[in-house]
């Protein structure tokens, strides 16, 4: 993946400055911008931008252990689309309980679009951080860098491959926990179509992502990146408007 190659390439490689300028800066605002916003001018307190951010670090940490749980029962390589499947339902099912329980056992906090919208973003404000702080950690590899510069040099979509996903991610985070609560405020089978729908998408995009890295995709090639960060970006943005459309069912 992407992520490891770092916001600012080679200087040995003659890769522009403003690439890394805007990568960075891109993150940076991602992880930013939303908390700031919500906080300052969405009357948002602190406290539900908080829960968003921690609901979604409580389950990245009791991911990590049951993923490699199902790595080992399955395999990695035996059954791909069947582990890829089953690993982005976990993904799914961790992340999303997570956000419905605070969502459900703290109703008093929600009590407007701005909170929903707020609670949402801040986990991806929060992946944008990790990933951030990963690659700052894990450091460059130049094979790969070298990889990336002579596939970004005609592809924009390598080229701002990170920050694109970040930012569709962080879409994604928001609709996702809008759907889910969508799910817990209307009644009957709507609320449940809500709860399935998201479960869906959501299982859908990690489960790509898995199976990709299983099938060693080159996240590099142009032609790769344009498709699977399409597919990702388009269910990001339904999973937001949907949850915008049906917030209006409950006014």
């Amino acid at each position: 993946m992407p992520d490891s190659l770092g916001a600012g390439g080679s200087a040995d490689l003659g890769t522009p400055r403003s690439w890394g300028v805007i990568t960075l800066v891109w993150l940076l605002l991602s992880a930013a911008a939303p908390p700031t916003y919500f906080s300052l001018f969405g009357h948002v307190p602190p406290r539900i931008i908080l829960a968003g951010a921690v609901t979604w670090a409580l389950a990245i940490a009791a991911k990590h252990p049951l993923a490699l749980l199902l790595n080992r029962m399955l395999g990695q390589s035996n059954r791909p689309v069947l582990l890829a499947g089953l690993q982005g339902l976990l993904s799914a099912v961790l992340e999303l309980t997570a956000a419905g329980a605070y969502l459900h056992y703290v109703p008093e906090a929600f009590t407007g679009l701005n909170r929903i919208l707020a609670f949402g973003s801040a986990a991806g404000s929060a992946e944008v951080v990790y990933v951030l702080a990963a690659g700052v950690r894990g450091g460059s590899d130049p094979a790969k860098v070298a990889e990336w510069h002579r596939w970004a040099v005609n592809s924009v979509c390598v080229r701002y491959q990170v920050p694109l996903e970040r930012f569709f991610a962080l879409v994604g985070h928001t609709g996702a926990r809008g759907m889910v609560y969508l799910g817990l405020h209307l009644p009957g089978m709507t609320g449940v179509s809500f709860c399935v729908a998201v479960l869906t998408t959501f299982s859908a995009v990690d489960g790509v992502a898995y199976y990709g890295h299983l099938r060693n995709w080159n996240w590099l090639n142009a032609a790769v990146c344009r498709r699977v960060h399409l597919f990702f970006s388009m269910v990001s943005v339904l999973e937001l408007v949907v949850f915008l459309i049906g917030f209006q069912m409950l006014e």
